[in-house]
């Protein structure tokens, strides 16, 4: 039994869930603001996330991924509050969103896993799920 799930285990590698780069690292931040510029994205405006789905499903390159990350972190930030941190097991993360104590998202896991199926996913159902469960336990707290 005991080596059936050893060889299981060895047949099942995780895949590596960090970004292949840090983007909160200080050059990105002109790559993201020129990234914005070119795709006319707007950090408070949902028909950016369209526009962000129809990127990685024309062009899903790993700079695309990263810079939509960053790109979907600075909207989670701005349209649901939290702040950046850097994970050990997922790369930049949001952390409490919407000032909620350990609600944290990873944008880069979010962003790769459409880029990789998008006619299975969705950004933007992703990020109304969140926002609806960060109206929800706000409500909550009152």
């Amino acid at each position: 039994m005991i080596s059936l799930l050893l060889k299981w285990f060895e047949e099942n590698v995780p895949k590596d869930t960090l970004p292949p780069a840090n983007f909160l690292d200080k050059g990105w931040i002109e790559k993201l603001q020129k990234f914005v510029e070119v795709n006319y994205l707007n950090f408070k405006d949902e028909n950016s996330l369209k526009t962000i789905e129809n990127l990685l499903s024309s062009k899903p390159t790993e700079e695309n991924v990263l810079l939509s990350s960053y790109f979907l972190g600075e909207f989670f930030i701005h349209t649901l509050d939290g702040e950046w941190y850097y994970d050990q097991n997922y790369g930049p993360s949001i952390k409490n969103l919407g000032g909620i104590s350990n609600f944290n998202r990873e944008p880069y896991q979010i962003s790769n896993s459409f880029a990789s199926n998008p006619q299975n996913n969705s950004i933007i159902n992703h990020y109304q799920a969140i926002a609806a469960t960060v109206k929800n336990l706000q409500g909550n707290r009152k």
